[in-house]
């Protein structure tokens, strides 16, 4: 964890998107938080999204900016800025099928992400309990299981322990499971070790030469608990979970921009409309 923060400004402005900076049932940055992005990256600062959403959800809620951030998606796994990829990782071919024949057999809805950089498309097998809309594309069953990128599934919280086990017996090597908790309901996605959002952005720092110490993100749920460790300005949503904000400084909640309203504090940004 990063110890100490930086006498300057942040280098690096990064964030969860969903729960985070869009709040939660709402489906895009709120217009006062597109207004303070696009004045720090006006200004040279660089902006990392990072999240646990396929590029096409990313794409919809980040719209009404005008600068061009960098785009994590799937907790990494993809990275991409103005429509180049950067990086994508991937399952082996024999681990991915194993691991989608162990979701199907539970019976519970499973998404497959599939290489966008050699043009897949996003599949799911509902088994009747959910629709996913564009680009996702439904199937009878599952059977190409080359260039997967990542496997989800989401089942109600009082699933939780019995999917995770059944999981964990089938993992694939050098992947991990990432859970991320709602209200009622529970995402839990499959991804290749690196594509973790800490991961994602160390190797960001990396290229654009910024210490992780002159980062700040914001989070809110689990998934983002490796990120707050690694940088030198961690922070935390009101409505976060709790087992974060008693570790972290908190900002206000996501239904009230407070991620737009700490950086509109730190860079002196003043006349913001909806601050």
């Amino acid at each position: 964890m990063a110890s100490m923060q930086s006498a300057s400004k942040p280098r690096l402005v990064a964030s969860d998107l969903g729960g985070t900076l869009v709040p939660p049932r709402a489906d895009s940055l709120p217009s006062a938080t597109i207004a303070v992005l696009d004045t720090i990256m006006a200004a040279g600062v660089a902006v990392a999204l990072v999240t646990g959403f396929n590029l096409h959800t990313a794409n919809r809620m980040v719209a009404g900016l005008n600068g061009s951030p960098w785009l994590l998606v799937q907790n990494g796994t993809l990275a991409t800025r103005c429509g180049r990829i950067a990086w994508e990782h991937g399952l082996a071919v024999d681990e991915a099928e194993k691991l989608v024949r162990r979701l199907e057999a539970l019976e519970i809805p499973v998404v497959v992400y599939r290489s966008l950089s050699r043009g897949g498309r996003p599949e799911y097998r509902g088994f009747g309990l959910f629709r996913r809309g564009a680009p996702f594309r439904p199937v009878p069953g599952f059977t190409d299981f080359s260039g997967i990128t990542g496997v989800s599934t989401q089942i109600g919280n009082d699933r939780v322990g019995e999917v995770t086990a059944a999981l964990n017996g089938s993992l694939p090597m050098n992947s991990r499971l990432i859970s991320s908790r709602g209200n009622t309901r529970t995402w839990l996605e499959v991804t290749p070790f690196h594509a973790r959002k800490d991961q994602a952005l160390k190797r960001l720092c990396s290229e654009l030469d910024i210490d992780p110490a002159d980062v700040i993100y914001f989070g809110d749920n689990m998934n983002d608990l490796e990120a707050l460790e690694m940088v030198g300005f961690p922070r935390v949503v009101a409505d976060g979970l709790p087992e974060l904000r008693r570790i972290y400084p908190q900002v206000a909640a996501s239904v009230h921009q407070g991620p737009a309203r700490e950086l509109a504090r730190i860079y002196g940004l003043a006349d913001i409309p909806g601050l």
